[in-house]
């Protein structure tokens, strides 16, 4: 799960964060899809991470963190003008060193 060469002590906290996220917190819309869809019973992206937040400090910070650490032009090849995004964040990390 770690990407990053230059640490030699695994990160247990950060591997269960992005593990979560990578199966279960992108698939959640967010609070504003559930706005726009006028849906609210379905939990949403910041409910899950309000719930982890006490067991993962700043989940989705993490998470987010972690995104920007992993998606870049050292990792991928990301053509000209197509936008980082959670949605490219997503799939780049399924699709490590690929072309996206």
């Amino acid at each position: 799960m770690r990407y990053d060469e230059t640490e030699s002590d695994p990160h247990p906290i950060r591997c269960i964060a992005l593990a979560l996220a990578l199966i279960y917190y992108f698939r959640l819309p967010t609070k504003e899809d559930n706005a726009q869809r006028n849906d609210t019973t379905t939990p949403s992206r910041e409910d899950l991470a309000a719930v982890l937040s006490p067991l993962i400090p700043e989940f989705a910070e993490k998470i987010q963190h972690e995104l920007e650490q992993f998606v870049n032009s050292n990792n991928f090849v990301i053509p000209h003008g197509v936008a980082i995004n959670q949605a490219v964040s997503f799939s780049s990390s399924l699709l490590k060193k690929k072309n996206i």
